[in-house]
């Protein structure tokens, strides 16, 4: 089967999509990340085997871009006719048209899979990465059977599935505490009808018990129904009384904080009178903290100009006269050449310094790569490689050599068994001719001693004798005709002259030292010293190369820091210059002459920001008094203490305005609140007298007698209800007992249905144990069938994995405890160390896990059919040389099978496209879809 073109209406990022001409044997699809590779492999495997729903774990892919939420995929059989599958999310089904245009159904499009359903298909035919990088994609059912079980049922069944199918069957029938298993419905069914029964027997006894029983159960249920009127009653009056308690507290409490607020009414009103001075200066007490700050400032930014002209002066040092330096002309176009001036020099002390460090870096490479000769230096390269291509033409005829003689050998073997199988039946011929000889003669001689009146008898026994002998003779003279050819066969035409090989072996075998016959272990010690030569060539060859290169870099290095100096020498001279026109009368480096330049700029700065920050500092001082003397005459008015601070004394006047104020406020609230209260009470209590007792109750009655009250009634509650409901219940029960006591023919029909419930138990039970000797037979010959053979697809496994890793690892083994609740795969490498796949690295577990799948894609179509092999990006963890050869065990799987691969990586399409001459390019377009 092969797809041959996809239809994608609205699928993640694809809309009213198509993507045609599939159908060759190898497609490479390219296309970077987000432009929709897995997407499409959800696509495949959702349009065969159904689209998963938002509840399962499983890529939904919502349509992005509009369209209707899937699409169809085009199919080609065995016999290149074409089938359509179309599917969406929001239809019940898929919609399959035929070859001839006509509808098929689910099941026509399961034999064109082969019986592969959505878990083999997902696992081993259309999977990414994260499917690869782990065994437990392969452990499932379906794919575990193929694995180690292929072929104990036969192509498309399973013999897992087959064991489940038992067990269901089984658990339906009989399953300890499994109420809904036939066996177990019946046995309870059973048991109730017998408990029935009994109970049916004794009843037509209790009659008159039962009736005397209804009347006091009757007169029980009246007083219960009483006594719980009564607590409910009750109840209601302790839910009343528990609601208003918190408002009576609340009221007395209101009273006496009403009583305390009366008590300074009059002071209140005194600062209230002048609470908008107080506010007024509040709202200033942030501009003047503001002030405060600004002058703390100023005389700091006063003190630190100070400082700094000092330390200017004090770098100047005392050859420059301060006056003369702060009025001293030094323009712009001064600084800039400084400037100028320090920044190359700069820039050349720091080439001047790299480059003294190339040149000891140089040097250093130049003694590290120095060449030491050795006693024995190795031979030049193309003498090691004659001698390299000498070994393997000897390893070939010594081969060759052990090949001739196990012909002999068995040749020879052969003609001893054939003179053998002569030899046996001429001692078979000759014993029998004998036999019948001997007859012969005992009956002639009966014949001769017969009495005369028996002559026709006797004439009969005569014949009868000659006949034996005459078949004697026959069976003699074929025995002496029969020559057995006991030669050996003639040697084969054109074979191999023995004496000209051994020449030819040991030719060469001389020309690399080794014996006229060398065994195998001396040939591979031979390979092993032309290996290590070959490296020291190699290792020889870069050294002298290394020391040629850093010789050269050294010889560049000490010119380059000769250049460096001679730079910077020059703009010494010229700073110099430049130093003594502008008057500072010293030696200077192009650093220090910049730095007195800047200095000599930076005193007449200063000078003007002395004088602007004293100005400000004046205008402050004028301010703060202003704000101070008000603050004085307020605190003085209410006798705020004199010894506070001004920002104390200003918030105690705020905190005794906000207070009076608060008072007030709070007074008039608590008035409010008291006449609400009292407004509440008189409706949660009513009127009457019922509601005087209530009020004398919640006022001599503490909140916690209450409660505890309420908790004894709701317990006492509780037990009346129950008890009341357990009296209904029993007075029902008894009515409905009387009732069927009176005219019931319940014996005979649950006689009845007792006896064909244990016909049907019986019969369960037979069924069950049939069932469980079935399901026990299979799985122990699943066992030993996976404990004594080795399945088709683990060999082939085996050979890719081989392949794959050149030779590292020899054998593939589908390994499972004696239980078999435990399965696993473990690999023999070349040294004989078993490995389990997990303790292999990631790279090398995928490249194991793909063999495994194309062994399995191969054995599903040797039983089943050829389904195409849908990979994403699996070759990004391989190494280039492994990446190499699985490509070109993907590529010999497209001679039988159909292969999609899709990459992100350019050069993995290339390395596909190399191994699979003539595979189709598809490159997608992130923002085409």
């Amino acid at each position: 089967m092969r797809i041959a073109r996809l239809r994608i209406d609205g699928y993640g990022l694809f809309s009213s999509f198509e993507l045609a001409d599939l159908d060759a044997s190898f497609t490479v699809v390219l296309g970077p990340n987000e432009a929709g590779k897995s997407t499409l492999l959800d696509f495949l495997r959702g349009v065969l085997f159904g689209f998963p729903d938002r509840r399962r774990s499983l890529p939904y892919h919502a349509p992005l871009r509009g369209g209707r939420h899937g699409g169809a995929i085009h199919l080609l059989d065995e016999e290149g006719q074409r089938w359509t599958v179309e599917r969406y999310v929001d239809a019940r089904q898929a919609t399959i048209t035929a070859p001839d245009g006509s509808l098929a159904t689910e099941e026509a499009l399961k034999r064109l899979l082969g019986g592969a359903d959505d878990a083999l298909f997902r696992s081993v035919f259309a999977f990414g990465l994260s499917e690869l990088a782990s065994f437990e994609t392969l452990d499932q059912d379906e794919v575990r059977d193929l694995v180690f079980s292929a072929g104990v049922l036969g192509a498309g069944r399973s013999a897992t599935r087959a064991v489940r199918e038992l067990e269901r069957q089984q658990a339906a029938l009989a399953r300890p505490r499994k109420d809904d298993a036939r066996a177990n419905e019946l046995g309870r069914r059973l048991a109730e009808v017998e408990r029935a029964l009994a109970a049916a027997r004794a009843a037509a006894m209790r009659y008159q018990v039962e009736a005397a029983a209804l009347r006091r159960t009757s007169e029980e249920v009246a007083r219960a129904r009483d006594e719980l009127s009564r607590l409910r009653r009750r109840e209601s009056e302790l839910q009343r009384l528990l609601a208003c308690a918190p408002m009576l507290e609340r009221q007395r409490t209101l009273r006496a904080e009403l009583a305390g607020l009366e008590a300074g009414s009059a002071a209140d009103a005194r600062l209230l009178e002048r609470s908008g001075e107080v506010r007024a200066l509040a709202s200033e007490r942030s501009g003047h903290g503001e002030r405060l700050a600004k002058r703390r400032e100023l005389q700091a930014s006063l003190d630190g100009i100070e400082r700094e002209r000092a330390e200017v002066l004090e770098q100047l040092g005392p050859a420059v006269d301060a006056s003369r330096a702060a009025t001293a002309a030094v323009g712009a176009a001064e600084r800039s050449a400084a400037e100028e001036l320090a920044r190359r020099a700069r820039e050349e002390r720091a080439a001047l310094g790299a480059c003294r460090e190339a040149l000891e870096r140089a040097r250093e490479r130049r003694v590290r790569a120095a060449v030491e000769a050795g006693p024995e230096p190795p031979r030049e390269a193309r003498a090691i490689e004659d001698a390299r291509i000498v070994l393997e033409e000897l390893r070939s005829l010594t081969t060759e050599r052990e090949r001739l003689a196990a012909q002999r050998a068995q040749a020879s073997a052969l003609s001893r068994l054939a003179a053998d199988r002569a030899r046996a039946p001429a001692r078979r011929h000759a014993a029998a001719a004998a036999c019948l000889a001997l007859l012969g003669a005992v009956l002639v001689g009966l014949a001769a001693s017969a009495p005369a009146r028996e002559g026709p008898l006797a004439r009969l026994v005569v014949v009868l004798g000659v006949l034996v002998a005459l078949v004697a003779a026959a069976l003699a003279l074929l025995e002496a005709r029969r020559r057995p050819d006991p030669g050996e066969p003639a040697p084969a035409a054109g074979a191999i002259d023995p004496d000209r090989l051994a020449t030819e072996i040991e030719r060469r075998a001389r020309s690399l030292g080794l014996p006229a016959a060398p065994a195998a272990a001396e040939l591979e010690g031979a390979a092993r010293r032309l290996d290590a030569e070959r490296r020291a060539r190699e290792q020889l060859d870069e050294r002298l190369s290394q020391a040629a290169e850093a010789q050269r870099a050294e010889r560049a290095a000490a010119d380059a820091v000769a250049a460096r100096e001679e730079a910077l020498q020059a703009l010494r001279e010229r700073a110099a210059e430049l130093a003594e026109r502008s008057g500072l009368g010293r030696e200077l480096e192009p650093e220090g002459l910049e730095r007195a330049l800047e200095l000599l700029h930076n005193l007449r700065r200063l000078d003007g920001a002395r004088e602007r920050v004293a100005d400000a500092l004046a205008r402050l001082d004028a301010e703060i008094a202003d704000f101070e003397g008000r603050v004085e005459a307020l605190a003085s008015a209410f006798g705020v203490d004199g010894r506070l601070g001004q920002d104390e004394r200003l918030a105690e006047l705020t905190g005794q305005v906000e207070n009076a104020a608060g008072r007030a406020a709070r007074r008039a609230e608590v008035g409010r609140e008291l006449e609400a209260l009292a407004r509440t009470l008189e409706a949660s209590l009513g009127e009457g007298a019922a509601a005087r007792r209530l009020r004398d109750e919640l006022e001599r009655r503490a909140r916690e007698d209450l409660e505890d009250e309420r908790r004894t009634l709701d317990a006492q509650l509780a037990e009346a209800q129950e008890r009341w409901e357990q009296l209904l219940a029993r007075e029902r029960d008894a009515r409905r007992a009387l009732d069927e006591l009176l005219g019931s023919d319940e014996v005979s029909r649950l006689e009845l249905e007792r006896a064909t419930l244990e016909a049907e138990l019986d019969a369960a039970l037979r069924r069950w144990a049939v069932l469980s000797l079935a399901g026990h037979l299979l799985e122990e010959t699943l066992a030993r069938y996976e404990r004594e053979r080795q399945p088709t697809v683990i060999r082939r496994a085996a050979e890719l994995f081989r392949d794959v890793t050149a030779g590292r690892y020899e054998q593939v083994i589908a390994r499972q405890d004696p239980d078999g609740r435990r399965r696993g795969i473990e690999v023999l490498s070349a040294a004989g160390q078993r490995i389990d796949a997990a303790d292999l690295s990631r790279g090398t577990a995928e490249q194991l896990y793909l063999c495994l799948r194309l062994a399995l894609a191969d054995t599903f179509a040797h039983d089943a059919a050829a389904l195409p092999l849908v990979l994403d990006d699996v070759l990004v963890n391989f190494d280039p040389a492994r990446a190499r050869a699985m490509a070109g065990a993907i590529a010999a799987t497209a001679a039988t099978h159909q292969v999609l691969a899709f990459t992100c990586h350019p050069h993995l399409a290339e390395l596909l496209g190399e191994a699979a001459r003539g595979a189709r390019l598809v490159a997608l377009d992130p923002g085409g879809c």
